[in-house]
């Protein structure tokens, strides 16, 4: 699989690392365990290359997935939460980085 990857990218050319790229963005927001598609980036374009795509990817999409569920899950959530989200939000505007660093590190919640 990966030797069919790997004659696909040479061939594709300068249009290898954009649709990695657009691979990766789809795939984050399909909640695609990350780790798989950033070690093929690193088989398939290098270890520096493939460092340097998989960022540009996982930032894309992970800010396309915010986007998507703060536009399209927002009005779900709220009417479920209704005043415990404002709480929550309140909480997170006055402790944001604190908030969102114990979470990245809770194992309950994963990257993806």
């Amino acid at each position: 699989m990966i030797g069919g990857l790997e004659s696909w990218v040479d061939s594709a050319g300068s249009f290898a690392p954009v649709a990695f790229i657009l691979a990766y963005v789809v795939l984050t927001i399909l909640l695609f365990p990350g780790s798989i598609a950033t070690v093929a980036s690193g088989v398939l374009f290098g270890p520096v290359w493939g460092s340097v795509l998989t960022v540009i990817g996982a930032t894309i999409g992970a800010t396309a997935a915010f986007a998507i569920a703060r536009h399209l899950g927002r009005e779900r959530v709220h009417s479920r939460l209704g005043p415990r989200l404002l709480r929550f939000d309140e909480s997170l505007t006055r402790t944001g980085f604190i908030s969102v660093l114990i979470l990245r590190l809770l194992p309950i919640a994963p990257f993806n």
